[in-house]
């Protein structure tokens, strides 16, 4: 049987994510065989994830080729031997840091692929997996190219480990005309607070090690994203932004490794490295217009995707950008889906928007029906997961008041916690779900009027835990 031609096969792109350390799968005939389980290396283990994706616009992948992946330890021990399937389902493996010898090739068939061609397209690679690193190991393939394998490491903190400092994070303005007022860092209950810098909009690290916040420059028309340690310390620029695209730099979020940064500018979701500086726009390749624009990046889990949402004038939608190929697809097509969160096992969002009662579902990124979570009719969004995914934090936009749900995940049951209250904002859930951090009093400005509180998921009293800031953000 001659080979079918690069013109006839599918391009693809093969993700492999591993926390804390790497390998891949796959080989052996055209049926799928299932991972092997690694031995016990008494190093730090993860999780590695394997996919194939088609690049858009490639031919639908309707049989044709069998993809292939090896993971051998070094040494020569076998890790993992595996079939990629077609369906996208990831192939996960769990190994120990150190050495792994990634290979990849492929065979092509015809008809029900019941004969194959012999193997091609080798590819070959060797990993080095240090502890508490992820190592993204792409793959890639296209027409009339041999294929090639790209890696990049990512340190991670692992969800069981404790930060390296638990704190609250916020501003505190001057005045009503002043948007770049004080950052302060205190304990979780605002005591023992010390004043860092100035800058606005600051967010804390997963670790608590690093602030991310902002400062403008109106008559510059400037916009700069700055880091600066908790524990003090001189603040570093890492990105500017100036003329006409220097609108803002808003809706920071850090990524799980505490290094990474995405955040909204004009009609685009910046990835940034605040160690390096380097940043990639994306998002913005949708139509264009008055009413247009993408926003509320989130992270998954691991770091190596991220979900936001874009929207026009005729609603919005859901898009997933793949941090290692550099691409994004489409997750939703009915111009109902705002304000996504990815939780520790889906991903929640508002469907059906905020006037005409819209509530949360939940679908799954790898694939799989959407789920509604809560039937209130209410125009509630997600704003913060228990570390478990257990709890919920939702809320309605205050527009000029707010309102706090607690949301039980496993039955959907959304119970209102506070009541209609002016300028009421969540700004986050404790890890273990017990905690609700929320802002009052300001608005859409910054003005020494707001105060940051506390108060029990199960419902209660609010107790003030700062006076005068508009925001707060904490690692608890």
């Amino acid at each position: 049987m001659g080979r079918v031609s690069y013109d006839q096969r599918m391009k693809m792109a093969l993700i492999l994510v591993v926390a804390v350390a790497t390998a891949a799968a796959g080989c052996g005939d055209h049926r799928a065989k299932p991972p092997l389980g690694s031995p016990a290396t008494g190093h730090a283990a993860g999780e590695m994830r394997i996919t194939e994706a088609r690049v858009p616009g490639s031919p639908v992948p309707i049989e044709g080729e069998i993809s292939y992946v090896r993971v051998r330890r070094a040494g020569g021990a076998t890790i993992a031997n595996a079939v990629l399937s077609y369906a996208g389902d990831p192939l996960r493996l769990r190994v120990g840091s150190g050495r792994y010898t990634v290979s990849i090739w492929h065979r092509t068939c015809d008809g029900n692929c019941g004969v194959l061609d012999p193997a091609s397209d080798h590819c070959e690679t060797v990993v080095a997996v240090r502890s508490n690193t992820k190592v993204l190991v792409e793959i890639q393939n296209s027409p009339g190219s041999p294929c090639r394998i790209v890696t990049r490491a990512v340190a991670v903190r692992s969800s069981a480990a404790a930060p390296a400092r638990i704190g609250l994070v916020y501003s505190k303005a001057v005045d009503f005309r002043d948007a770049s007022g004080w950052i302060w860092f205190a304990r979780t209950d605002g005591t023992q607070r010390v004043r860092l810098t100035r800058g606005s909009a600051p967010t804390l690290s997963p670790d608590g090690r690093t602030i991310a916040f902002t400062r403008y420059w109106q008559r510059r028309h400037a916009a700069e994203l700055w880091v600066v340690g908790s524990a003090g310390g001189r603040p570093r620029l890492v990105r500017r932004v100036t003329g006409k695209y220097a609108l803002f730099i808003g809706q920071l979020v850090w990524g799980p490794d505490s290094r990474s940064l995405a955040s909204v500018e004009a009609r685009s979701v910046v990835l940034v490295d605040t160690v390096t500086g380097n940043a990639r726009a994306f998002g913005d390749d949708g139509p264009r217009g008055p009413l247009t624009g993408v926003g509320w990046p989130s992270f998954s889990p691991d770091g190596g995707a991220i979900v936001y949402e874009r929207y026009d004038q005729q609603g919005g939608d859901l898009f997933l950008y793949d941090t290692v190929a550099g691409r994004s697809r489409r997750l939703t097509a009915n111009h109902k889906s705002f304000d996504p969160l990815w939780g520790p096992k889906t991903i929640a969002f508002n469907r059906g928007g905020f006037i005409r009662g819209g509530d949360i579902w939940v679908l799954n990124p790898d694939g799989g029906p959407f789920d509604r979570l809560t039937r209130t009719r209410a125009g509630i969004y997600p704003a913060a997961w228990s570390a478990d995914g257990s709890r919920l934090l939702a809320a309605n936009p205050a527009t000029h008041n707010g309102r706090l749900w607690a949301v039980d995940v496993p039955s959907g049951r959304a119970r209102d916690l506070t009541g209609w209250a002016g300028d009421l904002f969540p700004q986050g859930l404790s890890h273990d779900g017990s905690t609700i951090l929320a802002a009052v009093g300001c608005g859409g400005l910054a003005s020494p009027l707001g105060v940051v509180e506390t108060l029990p998921f199960g419902g209660g009293k609010p107790r003030v835990i700062v006076e005068g800031p508009c925001r707060a953000t904490w690692n608890r």
